[in-house]
């Protein structure tokens, strides 16, 4: 009878953590981080087909409305040189506890439960902040209560950070 090695019995957490977790989105909606402008409208069309471009903070946004988890979202894709470089999502004119919920089940549904989940006060109101963590991807759903009653749920896709170069190999 064959007993596990040391090396199967250090990895399985690992493994077992990831596959948890869920699969590595790699972007959004197919849409590969760094992709290009034209790339993007042409994965997503023809959602994307009157979506025109426009230029904020030296970048490239393209927008469109739809439909994400069942709840009316603005999306918006963001590019820098031409490069896909993060998606934010935002549900509607003024967000609310359960449109973050509604977000979060389908997020855990997919993924796995968040990597973590903080919740905070700062000088302009309170925060919660969860994160589902991926090599390719960070996915970071945020609920903001701002003072004055503004209220902010959304989603923002990122490129996770590079590998940190091993010297010991």
């Amino acid at each position: 009878m064959r007993h596990p090695t040391l090396l199967t019995l250090l990895l399985c957490p690992a493994v077992m953590a990831m596959a948890a977790q869920g699969a590595d989105p790699q972007g959004y909606r197919g849409c590969r981080w760094g992709s290009s402008l034209g790339q993007v409208k042409a994965m997503l069309a023809p959602e994307l087909d009157s979506a025109a471009p426009t230029q904020k903070d030296g970048g490239t946004v393209l927008a469109e409305s739809a439909e994400v988890a069942g709840l009316a979202c603005r999306v918006s894709f963001h590019f820098e040189r031409n490069a896909l470089s993060k998606v934010i999502i935002t549900a509607g004119q003024s967000g609310t506890p359960e449109q973050l919920e509604v977000f979060k089940a389908a997020l855990t549904r997919k993924y796995g439960p968040p990597a973590s989940d903080r919740t905070g006060r700062s000088p302009i109101g309170t925060e919660r902040e969860l994160r589902w963590t991926f090599p390719t991807t960070i996915i970071t759903l945020m609920h903001h209560e701002l003072k004055g009653g503004i209220t902010i749920v959304g989603l923002v896709y990122q490129p996770g950070a590079p590998p940190e170069p091993n010297d010991n190999l």
